[in-house]
Protein backbone atom coordinates (compact mmCIF):
# COMPACT_ATOMS: atom_id res chain seq x y z
CA UNK A 1 0.00 0.00 0.00
CA UNK A 2 1.45 3.64 -0.73
CA UNK A 3 0.14 6.33 1.12
CA UNK A 4 1.45 9.65 -0.71
CA UNK A 5 3.13 12.44 1.41
CA UNK A 6 2.87 10.34 4.96
CA UNK A 7 5.43 9.79 6.93
CA UNK A 8 6.29 6.13 8.66
CA UNK A 9 4.46 8.21 12.37
CA UNK A 10 1.65 9.29 10.04
CA UNK A 11 1.12 5.71 8.65
CA UNK A 12 0.53 3.75 11.49
CA UNK A 13 -3.09 4.75 12.37
CA UNK A 14 -4.40 4.11 9.35
CA UNK A 15 -2.71 0.90 8.99
CA UNK A 16 -3.20 -0.49 12.47
CA UNK A 17 -7.07 0.06 12.28
CA UNK A 18 -6.87 -1.62 8.92
CA UNK A 19 -5.00 -4.18 10.55
CA UNK A 20 -7.64 -4.35 13.71
CA UNK A 21 -10.26 -4.96 11.29
CA UNK A 22 -9.23 -7.51 9.16
CA UNK A 23 -8.49 -9.05 12.98
CA UNK A 24 -12.11 -8.79 13.83
CA UNK A 25 -12.90 -11.28 10.72
CA UNK A 26 -13.47 -14.68 10.29
CA UNK A 27 -12.84 -16.33 7.08
CA UNK A 28 -15.07 -19.94 6.63
CA UNK A 29 -12.80 -22.67 4.70
CA UNK A 30 -14.09 -25.82 4.05
CA UNK A 31 -16.67 -25.35 6.57
CA UNK A 32 -14.30 -24.42 9.47
CA UNK A 33 -14.22 -20.75 10.87
CA UNK A 34 -10.79 -19.18 10.56
CA UNK A 35 -9.49 -16.36 12.63
CA UNK A 36 -7.11 -13.92 11.08
CA UNK A 37 -3.63 -11.62 11.94
CA UNK A 38 -2.46 -8.89 10.09
CA UNK A 39 1.39 -8.26 10.31
CA UNK A 40 2.59 -4.90 8.79
CA UNK A 41 5.82 -3.37 7.78
CA UNK A 42 5.89 0.66 7.41
CA UNK A 43 9.04 2.04 5.57
CA UNK A 44 9.37 5.28 4.07
CA UNK A 45 10.53 6.42 0.82
CA UNK A 46 12.30 10.31 0.95
CA UNK A 47 12.24 11.98 -2.04
CA UNK A 48 15.81 11.85 -2.91
CA UNK A 49 16.04 7.90 -2.46
CA UNK A 50 15.17 6.99 -6.07
CA UNK A 51 14.75 2.91 -4.81
CA UNK A 52 11.48 1.93 -4.34
CA UNK A 53 12.57 -1.53 -4.16
CA UNK A 54 14.89 -0.88 -1.16
CA UNK A 55 12.16 0.42 0.90
CA UNK A 56 10.15 -2.24 0.47
CA UNK A 57 12.74 -4.82 1.06
CA UNK A 58 13.07 -2.81 4.68
CA UNK A 59 9.44 -2.70 5.28
CA UNK A 60 9.54 -6.96 4.34
CA UNK A 61 11.89 -6.86 6.86
CA UNK A 62 10.22 -5.05 9.48
CA UNK A 63 6.91 -7.28 8.64
CA UNK A 64 9.13 -10.45 9.47
CA UNK A 65 10.36 -9.19 12.79
CA UNK A 66 6.42 -7.92 13.78
CA UNK A 67 5.56 -11.63 13.47
CA UNK A 68 9.07 -12.92 15.30
CA UNK A 69 7.87 -10.47 18.13
CA UNK A 70 4.02 -11.27 18.49
CA UNK A 71 2.30 -11.08 15.55
CA UNK A 72 -0.47 -9.27 14.89
CA UNK A 73 1.36 -5.58 14.67
CA UNK A 74 2.15 -2.68 12.52
CA UNK A 75 5.57 -1.73 12.84
CA UNK A 76 7.95 0.62 11.87
CA UNK A 77 11.37 0.46 9.94
CA UNK A 78 13.70 2.31 12.53
CA UNK A 79 14.45 5.44 10.65
CA UNK A 80 17.99 5.67 12.54
CA UNK A 81 19.09 1.97 11.09
CA UNK A 82 22.07 2.76 8.16
CA UNK A 83 21.52 1.74 4.77
CA UNK A 84 24.41 -0.24 4.93
CA UNK A 85 23.12 -2.50 7.56
CA UNK A 86 20.05 -3.33 5.20
CA UNK A 87 22.56 -3.59 2.57
CA UNK A 88 24.88 -5.91 4.93
CA UNK A 89 21.54 -8.24 5.64
CA UNK A 90 20.52 -8.57 1.83
CA UNK A 91 23.77 -9.24 0.55
CA UNK A 92 25.03 -11.50 3.18
CA UNK A 93 28.03 -9.63 4.27
CA UNK A 94 27.81 -10.30 8.04
CA UNK A 95 30.15 -12.43 9.73
CA UNK A 96 28.63 -16.03 10.31
CA UNK A 97 29.24 -15.23 14.35
CA UNK A 98 26.93 -12.37 14.17
CA UNK A 99 24.01 -13.63 12.11
CA UNK A 100 22.47 -15.47 14.97
CA UNK A 101 21.63 -12.40 16.50
CA UNK A 102 19.59 -11.04 13.92
CA UNK A 103 17.30 -14.09 13.02
CA UNK A 104 16.37 -15.00 16.38
CA UNK A 105 17.18 -10.87 17.81
CA UNK A 106 14.36 -8.36 18.06
CA UNK A 107 14.56 -4.60 16.23
CA UNK A 108 16.12 -3.16 19.28
CA UNK A 109 19.18 -5.80 19.29
CA UNK A 110 19.30 -4.56 15.66
CA UNK A 111 19.87 -1.07 15.77
CA UNK A 112 22.33 -1.89 18.18
CA UNK A 113 24.04 -4.21 16.34
CA UNK A 114 23.99 -2.00 13.35
CA UNK A 115 25.67 0.92 15.04
CA UNK A 116 28.63 -1.45 15.38
CA UNK A 117 29.41 -2.19 11.61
Amino acid sequence: MVLPNTNEEQAVFPLDRLREKLGNKEVILRDKKISVSVSIGIASVSDSEDDEAEAIHRADQVMYAAKRTGRNRAVCCELELPIKCYSAIRFCELKERRIPLLITGTLPMLRKFCRFL
